[in-house]
C-alpha cells in the first residue's frame, strides 16, 4: 500500500520523525569538512562517524542506515552466531551483529581502506566492554585470490565512504581518483574450517570474486545465510554462484511498513543508494519464520505516529 511518495515510502526512517529534521539543520548535509561526531543506535552500542560524509550523516540524522539490511541482520542473527562483514566500512552493520550474537558469538569484519579501517578499529574498542561479541578487524580486500590490488577510492570519497571498489576496470581510474594499495585474500583462506551464521557482503559491484573466494564455505553448507548487494538483473554472477551452491534466494526491499521478500525473479525496480539486496540461506523455513512478520523489530526505523510508534533516538 503505497501512501507515501515511493521516495519515501521506502525509507521509514525519514517519515514522521520531527527531531530528525532538527538533526539534518544541525548538521547541514554531506561535505567535505571532516567533522567527527558519535551516535548512538538502538542497539546500544555508540558509533564514531564523519558527520558530513553521506553514511555518516544519514547515522546521526536518523539513527539508522540501509532500514532494509539492518532489519534483515537484526532477525536472522542468533546469539552465539558468528557474523562475517564483508565491506564492514566504519562499523555500523558490525555493530549490529555483535549486539546480536552476543557475549559467546564472533563477528569479523573486514575493510580494506587504511583511513577507514582506523576508524572501524577505534569503533570496536568503544565496543569492549559492552557484553556484545567480540570483534577481529581485518585491513584486507576479499576477493577470489590472494595478493595485492588497487581500491578505487574514486574522486569524491570524503563525500561517501561507501563506494570504494575493487571492480574498476584496468585503466579506467580518472585523474583525479584516489588509488589505495591493498592486501587482497580470499574468505575460505581466513576462515578455514568455522560455520558462519550470516555472511554480509557488500563490496560496490566486487561480490562475485568475493563468492568465488568463498566457494568452499558456500559448497560445504558452512554459512546458513548470506545477505550481499547486487545491482545486476537475475540471474547474474553472483546469484548463480549461490543457487549452484544448494541456496535458496529471495529479493529484499522494504516499504514503509517493513521489510518485504520475494522471489529473484519478483525484484522490481530498485533504488541505486544505499542498494538492492539478496538473501540466500540453507534453511529457507527457518529464515521466512524470521523475515515474514510485518513491521520493524528494530526500534526507530519506522514511522513515529501519534498513536504510539517507538520514540525517537
Amino acid at each position: 500500500m503505497k501512501l507515501l511518495p515511493a521516495r519515501l515510502n521506502d525509507k521509514p526512517h525519514y517519515v514522521f520523525h520531527p527531531v530528525r529534521a532538527l538533526r539534518r539543520a544541525r548538521y547541514g548535509g554531506p561535505s567535505d569538512d571532516g567533522r567527527h561526531a558519535v551516535a548512538s543506535l538502538a542497539w546500544g552500542l555508540d558509533l564514531e562517524v564523519h558527520a558530513t560524509e553521506a553514511i555518516g550523516y544519514t547515522i546521526l540524522t536518523t539513527g539508522v542506515f540501509d532500514p532494509c539490511v539492518s532489519e534483515t541482520l537484526h532477525r536472522l542473527i542468533d546469539p552465539g552466531d558468528v557474523v562475517v562483514d564483508v565491506g564492514a566500512n566504519v562499523g555500523y552493520l558490525t555493530s549490529l551483529a555483535a549486539a546480536r550474537a552476543g557475549s559467546a558469538g564472533e563477528v569479523h569484519a573486514f575493510e580494506p581502506h587504511p583511513g577507514v579501517y582506523a576508524l572501524l578499529q577505534a569503533n570496536v574498542a568503544r565496543w569492549g566492554s559492552a557484553g556484545v561479541a567480540g570483534v577481529t578487524t581485518h585491513q584486507v580486500a576479499l576477493s577470489d585470490h590472494e595478493g595485492t590490488a588497487e581500491l578505487n577510492a574514486g574522486a569524491r570519497f570524503h563525500e561517501n565512504m561507501g563506494l570504494a571498489s575493487l571492480s574498476a576496470a584496468p585503466g579506467a581510474a580518472g585523474a583525479d581518483d584516489e588509488l589505495v594499495p591493498v592486501t587482497v585474500q580470499r574468505l575460505d583462506d581466513v576462515i578455514g574450517d568455522r560455520s558462519v551464521g550470516l555472511l554480509k557482503i557488500d563490496v560496490e559491484g566486487h561480490e562475485p570474486e568475493v563468492l568465488r573466494g568463498a566457494v568452499g564455505l558456500l559448497q560445504s553448507g558452512r554459512v546458513r545465510d548470506l545477505v550481499f548487494e547486487d545491482h545486476d538483473p537475475y540471474p547474474d554472477a553472483s546469484t548463480r554462484l549461490v543457487e549452484e551452491a544448494g541456496y535458496q534466494l529471495f529479493a529484499l526491499s522494504n516499504d514503509l511498513f517493513g521489510v518485504t521478500v520475494e522471489g529473484p525473479t519478483e525484484r522490481g525496480e530498485m533504488s541505486a543508494w544505499p542498494g538492492p539486496s539478496y538473501l540466500a540461506t540453507r534453511d529457507p523455513e527457518r529464515a521466512l519464520a524470521r523475515m515474514r512478520p510485518r513491521g520493524w523489530q528494530i526500534e526507530g526505523i519506522g514511522p513515529a505516529l501519534p498513536w504510539g510508534a517507538r520514540r525517537d533516538r
